[in-house]
């Protein structure tokens, strides 16, 4: 709402939900990655306009979550990543009623992407340093993830 106001009633042509975490608390992971995303689009949802775009990045971790059904307050840490596989899919989810709804009402186009297992240091903190460095050395981080601008060119 504080951005809808700041933008003082100009038009928004593209929302790229493009922020993420993973390792976190459930709930820090859930509000980021499921929560934020949804409010940003509802609230700039009129200055979007037929014209507009809405982009949910993904990931294909949603395949393990067979529901959304953790909480957006709890303050265990996401270990296995069920809570980043479940706000994952629930972001699909989100995308489906936002599509549904504009269609009804001639809304901004929305659209899933996922860029593929990215080389980020987000990915990096949950590998863990040893793995990491083991990674680098043989060149296999080059081999089996995408870097930064390969995943960003999927959004774009």
């Amino acid at each position: 709402e504080r951005l809808a106001r700041v933008l003082r009633g100009r038009r928004v042509r593209l929302l790229v939900n493009n922020a993420g975490s993973m390792g976190g608390s459930v709930g820090a992971t859930l509000r980021v990655n499921l929560c934020a995303p949804a409010s940003l689009a509802v609230a700039l949802w009129p200055r979007l306009g037929a014209e507009g775009r809405v982009v949910n990045v993904g990931s294909s971790s949603h395949l393990r979550a067979a529901g959304v059904s953790l909480s957006a307050t709890d303050a265990a840490i996401d270990r296995g990543l069920r809570a980043y596989a479940q706000s994952k899919l629930g972001l699909m989810h989100v995308s489906l009623l936002l599509r549904a709804a504009s269609a009804a009402s001639g809304g901004p186009a929305v659209r899933d992407c996922h860029p593929g297992v990215v080389w980020t240091p987000m990915l990096r903190r949950q590998l863990g340093a040893p793995l990491c460095r083991l990674l680098e050395a043989s060149g296999a981080s080059r081999r089996l993830f995408r870097t930064p601008q390969q995943g960003a060119a999927t959004v774009l």
